[in-house]
């Protein structure tokens, strides 16, 4: 059958003032609030190896937790468009606007 996963191309910005972010600080794994309580993680993938507060970053988003039963659940809210927020925990750290997405067999 295979690995099916949600993939997306996203335009995020953290909003922590004087705080950056990088693989040595943190996974560099929030998680994305899809709204209506969809929450999930996604690994933030790019050549960057440090984000600043305040700057805009054009990133791929994977969601491995997001198959089957759940993307059921969330295609729905999944748009071009959309904005998400970005969280560790329940601590609000940056914003997410959906460029693209894929929903794919691996």
């Amino acid at each position: 059958m295979g690995f099916i996963m949600l993939k997306i191309k996203a335009e995020i910005m953290f909003t922590i003032p004087n705080q950056s972010y990088s693989g040595r600080q943190y996974p560099l794994r929030p998680t994305f609030n899809f709204g209506k309580g969809f929450l999930f993680s996604g690994t933030i993938k790019s050549a960057y190896n440090e984000y600043l507060y305040g700057q805009i970053y054009f990133v791929d988003v994977e969601f491995p937790t997001i198959e089957c039963e759940a993307y059921d659940c969330i295609q729905h809210l999944v748009k071009i468009g959309m904005n998400l927020v970005i969280q560790i925990g329940l601590r609000i750290i940056g914003t997410a606007k959906l460029i693209d997405f894929v929903y794919e067999r691996l």
